[in-house]
């Protein structure tokens, strides 16, 4: 029967995040029984029609959601329809790894708050209640617990759309992992050490690094493509450079939220700082795991909105903490 080819308009200026290519070219005329192609011989407009009515998504994967086997719209997803069952995997892995952190980090820190362990100074183990202790104890750093899951989730889900974004500006995932991955770690090692200077007003560190992080996401969300597009030309090595530099305005703020809350824990509920790293950790994994389900479903750049969303949530959290501690430790 012969092949038909269709030819795509793919690199368009911008580079990512452009909406999905146009067919351009169908080079044999020859009637073929398949629908798709006697839409597109009609003409674009009769071709997105028919692309919209069927009940598989066949549109072009555009670099934004590079994800060309899922052909399962999203309402066909939610209402677990025939084929939506690799999603639903996923999802379902999320609700085991969320209900197992919740057992394994509240089931701990209600037994050592039943042994009197929930306190800063532990005065309060020998006497009360220990069902009581136990639950003043959880209930004490609940808001702790929700800063740093933020923290470990907002990372991965600001960092996820950006490795797909280097892959297309350098060319390949052996570069684009380790400019993301080092660069923002580099960077947040420098924030870190930033965040010393505001030991004494950590209120005033989360107050500066939230709306920095918020801007530089949407900075690179709206300005990172007309870079690329601008410096494509350029050699690997100068590229590389730029991929990192790029990274410090977001990778700064990010580095101050973790230590100016592991300074407030230190004042005000230390035995937590093991529960702090352990949180941080195990919700940037859920994070990943929310990550491929939700770029699936609705494209990188939700992710990076949704990372922002995190870290406001983990910035209001964070100032009334440490304004909190700050008046709590005040001589």
């Amino acid at each position: 029967t012969g092949i038909v080819v269709m030819v795509y308009e793919l690199l368009t200026p911008g580079l990512s995040l452009i909406n999905a290519p146009k067919a351009l070219f169908i080079p044999d005329g020859r009637e073929t029984g398949v629908e798709v192609m006697r839409e597109a011989r009609k003409g674009h407009e009769a071709l997105q029609k028919h692309v919209a009515e069927r009940t598989e998504n066949i549109s072009p994967a555009p670099d934004w959601r590079p994800f060309f086997f899922n052909t399962i719209r999203n309402a066909n997803i939610w209402s677990k329809q025939p084929g939506s069952e690799p999603v639903w995997s996923m999802f379902h892995l999320l609700f085991i790894m969320l209900a197992l952190s919740l057992v394994l980090i509240t089931g701990p820190l209600m037994v050592f708050g039943a042994r009197g362990h929930g306190s800063s100074s532990g005065e309060d183990g020998a006497q009360g209640n220990p069902t009581m202790l136990a639950l003043t104890a959880t209930v004490k750093n609940i808001p702790f617990a929700l800063y740093f899951a933020a923290l470990g989730a907002g990372f991965i889900l600001a960092m996820s759309g950006l490795i797909q974004r280097y892959v297309l500006f350098l060319g390949h995932q052996a570069y684009a992992f380790p400019a993301v991955i080092g660069g923002l770690l580099v960077a947040a090692g420098v924030g870190s050490f930033i965040s010393g200077f505001f030991k004494n007003r950590p209120h005033l560190a989360i107050a500066i690094a939230v709306p920095l992080i918020c801007a530089a996401l949407a900075g690179l969300h709206y300005g990172l493509d007309h870079l690329f597009s601008t410096t494509a030309h350029m050699a690997l090595k100068r590229r590389i450079v730029i991929s990192v530099l790029v990274l410090i305005p977001l990778g700064v703020p990010l580095g101050m939220m973790f230590p100016t809350g592991l300074a407030m824990v230190k004042k005000t509920s230390p035995l937590f700082i093991p529960w702090a790293f352990g949180i941080n950790g195990v919700f940037s994994v859920i994070g990943s795991t929310i990550v491929l389900p939700g770029a699936i479903m609705f494209g990188f750049p939700k992710m990076s909105m949704a990372a922002g969303l995190t870290y406001a949530t983990a910035g209001l959290l964070g100032y009334f903490l440490a304004k909190r501690s700050v008046a709590t430790h005040t001589p």
